[in-house]
């Protein structure tokens, strides 16, 4: 958990940072242009309570008041409350900005409520409990992120990376994806490797080799982050891994429930 407050406030603070240049706009103009809407995106009107104020001096207060308890988190120095306060401004923000909404801080707004809820103590003996239930959040993510895949014939073709690779808006520019897109071989493999990464990843999340997958995973999303434009997708993620094996403060690591049921 220490290492999850570490790596989320991590998240936050470079997510934040990209945005700064661009907070007065946030809340300062009028009520259209405050929600910074696209006429030509349809979704949802998402309102916020600082529509009204058109003094860019609210925005920047919002902003520094989340930038600030991120940095408490990230310190260990932020209590429950105000984790709770952390979190209405984490939404406060994102009602005010829906475009901004992704997935990214969908998962940050998830790991701020689990951090919330997680107990202090680490002899609670809820706890053994809440880190399978994180286990099998983590696993049914990349689970359910590689059947969505088999969906889609370009994926079972091993073609998927290639495709990606050649669509301009999300594809990098960079000495790796020149060399990729010149081994047509090394596409399919990527391909594939990437299905049987997230489908294989739940088996071994619930085995002794489950710790693995976390120098994996940091790999799997560097080579993302190195070929694609997905934001921080990369950065979050990190935060999210850290339940398939982060010692508490009693030095155990939790166990499989097939592990322990065989213990007894």
């Amino acid at each position: 958990m220490i290492w999850m407050r570490r790596l989320l406030a991590l998240h936050q603070l470079v997510y934040l940072s990209l945005f700064a240049t661009d907070v007065p706009l946030w809340f300062a103009a009028g009520p259209a242009e405050g929600r910074m809407v696209d006429p030509r995106i349809v979704f949802p009107q998402v309102f916020s309570i600082l529509h009204g104020l058109h003094d860019p001096i609210w925005s920047w207060l919002v902003w520094g008041a989340a930038v600030t308890g991120w940095i408490l988190l990230g310190a260990g120095r932020l209590s429950k409350v105000g984790q709770v306060v952390l979190l209405g401004l984490q939404l406060t923000l994102h009602h005010a900005n829906p475009l901004i909404i992704h997935e990214p801080q969908q998962i940050a707004n998830f790991l701020l409520v689990v951090s919330l809820v997680w107990p202090s103590r680490s002899d609670d003996p809820q706890l053994p409990a809440l880190r399978c239930l994180m286990i099998g959040v983590v696993s049914s993510y990349y689970f359910l992120a590689g059947v969505k895949k088999l969906m889609d014939p370009e994926w079972l073709r091993g073609d998927a990376l290639q495709l990606l690779l050649l669509w301009a808006p999300l594809a990098r520019s960079n000495f790796l994806v020149k060399a990729l897109l010149g081994a047509p071989w090394l596409l399919k493999l990527g391909t594939w490797g990437a299905l049987i990464f997230e489908i294989g990843f739940p088996f071994v999340a619930w085995s002794r080799w489950r710790r693995t997958l976390i120098p994996a995973a940091l790999v799997f999303h560097a080579c993302i982050w190195m070929t694609l434009e997905v934001g921080t997708f990369g950065l979050i993620m990190p935060a999210l891994l850290c339940f398939l094996g982060e010692p508490d403060e009693s030095g155990g690591v939790t166990e499989a429930p097939h592990a322990r049921s065989a213990s007894v």
